[in-house]
């Protein structure tokens, strides 16, 4: 498998970035979805894919599927990988920090590099390990909503992306939040046709509009929550 088969670059909030295992811009994102940032998620070398959050790959016995499967527990069974950085560019970052961030998220949401990251530094070898925790969720679609504090697939719909997930459901919220405040959406966000990108000029507002957002949650959460260990509500009913 070439690596360019692998990973398909994408601009993030950290600039230009690889992805690998994401699916393709028709199985993410509505119809109708401008997205210049992930454009190349329209690559057709990207096969359709019908895996989902719940139900994994359904019926599927196929080795090669797509997203991915590993083919196994342990290194052996992991992915491997090389990053090489030109001198120049580490001088001209941005961050504090000199390094590498890498961000693991669902093959149906895209990564968020403001929010979970896990960074590497420079000339380092480094091994990640993953440990899922598998949370049963039978029985629980005759309890309220607001009872098991979370969402099934089917039960929220979005206007931006076709699956459902908290992360997903968080940037639709944002992206709608800052279209109020500064009347344009962040390039690293999807948005409709008609709906403004943010030019340079709206640095300052698409940051407040960060700040504000994050507050508000904070403050509805504070609200509404019953005890010490209940998080309440959030402002743009994604749950916690």
């Amino acid at each position: 498998l070439k690596s360019s088969d692998f990973f398909t670059p994408i601009i993030t909030t950290e600039g230009f970035c690889f992805t690998a295992n994401l699916m393709n811009f028709q199985d993410l994102f509505m119809d109708g979805v401008q997205f210049e940032a992930f454009e190349r998620l329209k690559n057709p070398k990207i096969p359709d894919s019908k895996w989902l959050l719940q139900e994994g790959y359904g019926d599927s016995i196929k080795v090669l599927e797509f997203p991915h499967r590993v083919s196994g527990s342990g290194e052996n069974g992991g992915i491997k990988f090389e990053i090489w950085r030109q001198i120049a560019e580490v001088k001209i970052s941005s961050s504090y920090n000199k390094g590498f961030k890498l961000a693991l998220h669902l093959p149906s949401e895209i990564p968020q590099f403001d929010r979970q990251y896990y960074r590497f530094p420079l000339e380092k070898s480094a091994t990640l390990i993953i440990r899922p925790t598998m949370i049963v969720s039978e029985g629980l679609e005759g309890y309220s909503i607001q009872h098991r504090k979370c969402y099934f697939e089917n039960e929220r719909k979005l206007k931006y992306f076709k699956k459902y997930t908290r992360s997903n459901c968080m940037i639709e919220c944002l992206a709608d939040f800052m279209r109020k405040t500064c009347n344009c959406i962040h390039f690293s966000m999807p948005r409709l046709e008609g709906d403004k990108m943010c030019d340079s000029l709206k640095t300052n507002c698409i940051e407040n509009a960060r700040k504000n957002f994050s507050l508000e949650n904070m403050r509805m959460s504070l609200e509404t929550s019953k005890s010490y260990d209940d998080q309440g509500e959030i402002s743009c009913n994604c749950l916690l």
